[in-house]
């Protein structure tokens, strides 16, 4: 038997704000909308980058885990990723899409308190296991629940009950 992972279970209630900066980015987190996991999840997704993240957050709340999308990754982006960060509430994760495979750039973001750095063009369950890991590791998994309904043998009702029991707790 397969060993269940936290990208195999319904994400916790969170907001999450991702400005994508590319089409292909964006897409990938369209997509996110309909994946059962994010059924709990606030996913608000537009083609912006960082500028749009700072003026958006001088005016409202940041959410749990903001991602940002960027094709420059030079030190004008690590000053307004600073300038973000001085924007958002303490404990709002950080996830950034860049444009290479830098460990010297990896670094220095981890070191500023970002999550994590992917690369583009990035893959939905890649994106999917960041974010589930971001998101249990910071909220965890107290509002799910696991019930077990065993028949001892067929025709018991146990298959009744166990969707009687899901619709309720759907409801």
């Amino acid at each position: 038997m397969a060993e269940t992972t936290k990208i195999d279970v319904l994400l916790p209630n969170a907001r999450i704000d991702v400005f994508a900066f590319s089409a292909q980015t964006k897409e990938v987190f369209d997509t996110l909308r309909d994946d059962w996991r994010f059924a709990r999840v606030t996913l608000d997704a537009q083609e912006n980058g960082v500028d749009a993240a700072i003026q958006k957050y001088q005016e409202y709340s940041s959410p749990d885990l903001v991602v940002i999308g960027t094709d420059d990754i030079s030190e004008e982006f690590i000053a307004k990723l600073g300038e973000l960060a001085s924007h958002c509430v303490e404990g709002t994760e950080a996830v950034i899409i860049g444009p290479e495979n830098d460990v010297t750039l990896y670094r220095r973001l981890i070191g500023m308190g970002v999550r994590d750095y992917l690369v583009r063009p990035i893959q939905t369950e890649d994106i999917v296991s960041v974010l589930a890991n971001a998101l249990f590791e910071k909220i965890g998994i107290s509002e799910s629940r696991l019930i077990s309904v065993i028949g001892a043998k067929g025709g018991v009702g146990a298959t009744s009950m166990a969707q009687t029991l899901a619709w309720a707790s759907a409801e």
